[in-house]
């Protein structure tokens, strides 16, 4: 059984409040060969403590059913919170906003 492949899209494939689509529709591809079995959107940035809206995260991924079946599609932040040499300026309680705005996303668009 072959393993399952998962492909990230990262806050930075976003232009303002769409998804590049030349990203997923080679996302489309590949789930249509069977090289990709799941597309993970990171929606939230950890570059800023600002938490982002979860109207505007559900319909980022509303945007993307348009080319991926929601049954392949998940959603995270868009990396770890220490990215980069020095972290990022969040705060513990910023970062756990962040989580938790990720799970209360999932469990609205995937009853999860």
């Amino acid at each position: 059984m072959a393993a399952s492949t998962r492909v990230g899209i990262a806050r930075s494939d976003v232009v303002g409040s769409l998804l590049r689509p030349a990203y997923l529709r080679e996302a489309r591809r590949g789930a249509r060969t069977g090289t990709v079995s799941e597309v993970v959107l990171g929606l939230l940035t950890t570059k800023q403590g600002a938490l982002e809206d979860a109207a505007a995260v559900e319909g980022r991924i509303r945007e993307a059913t348009q080319y991926i079946s929601m049954t392949r599609l998940a959603v995270s932040p868009q990396c770890g919170f220490a990215s980069g040499e020095a972290g990022n300026p969040l705060t513990s309680d910023q970062q756990e906003a962040k989580l938790r705005r990720v799970a209360e996303v999932a469990r609205r668009v995937w009853g999860t």
